[in-house]
């Protein structure tokens, strides 16, 4: 078995911590390979939230409603992801391939031209989103054609699905680093956006809590259904 299938093996979303904090570099260094992870334009729409003070720690998990995986963790990382955030990084990204060609490098005119004009339109909503529902419709009849994004629901999907395979490497990082970790989704959204003073463009997709499991912690065997149901080949 690879190395990396010992990792993914080893994951279990546990709910038990034995409440020893996280050495500092090992979340650092999870968090930074979390942020290499793949992105829609590589836009990275993400931001965690590494709750260390302890007054709004305290705060937090209450409003996870005190379940035991936010009340042992060694850590709590809420994983943010954000609709509107996505013009800085395009200005970012384009600076850098521009920096790069002057340097010398092959960097593609399609690129360049895709971060500096063509990007605005396809993720830009509003009014724009109007024009472009109907544009997405009538293109469509003649063949196949993007349709989203177009409103800020399309937008929400959009970075969420970006975040989450951030969330994923997060684990798998902590997993290789020796620590556990538990996804959680039972929290107050609206409390927890007040609490960390989210923008309005924030959505919060979990709460990660790390840390070892409690030794008496009793894991049950992992349970996958069917792989028939899952798996469809056509």
């Amino acid at each position: 078995m690879s190395e990396f299938a010992q990792i993914v093996e080893k994951r279990r979303s546990v709910r038990l911590f034995d409440g020893q904090p996280v050495p500092e570099g090992v979340v650092q260094r999870c968090i930074d390979l979390a942020m290499k992870s793949a992105s829609s334009s590589n836009l990275q729409p993400w931001e965690f939230h590494w709750v260390r003070t302890p007054e709004i720690r305290t705060q937090l998990v209450k409003v996870c409603f005190s379940q035991p995986a936010a009340n042992t963790a060694g850590e709590l990382i809420v994983c943010v992801a954000r609709t509107r955030a996505w013009d800085r990084v395009r200005l970012h990204t384009l600076q850098q391939l521009q920096k790069m060609k002057a340097e010398g490098l092959s960097v593609p005119d399609a690129a360049l031209g895709y971060y500096s004009d063509l990007i605005k339109k396809l993720y830009s909503v509003g009014w724009l989103g109007l024009l472009k529902r109907a544009y997405f419709f009538f293109k469509g009849l003649q063949g196949p054609t993007m349709r989203a994004p177009v409103n800020e629901k399309d937008m929400e999907i959009w970075a969420i699905k970006s975040t989450s395979l951030a969330c994923q490497t997060l684990m798998l990082a902590f997993q290789a680093e020796g620590y556990d970790t538990c996804p959680m989704e039972g929290f107050d959204p609206k409390r927890l956006h007040k609490l960390l003073k989210l923008p309005r463009d924030a959505y919060t997709v979990m709460v990660l809590g790390v840390g070892k499991a409690r030794p008496n912690a009793t894991l049950l065997p992992r349970i996958r259904a069917d792989r028939d149901w899952f798996v469809k080949i056509v």
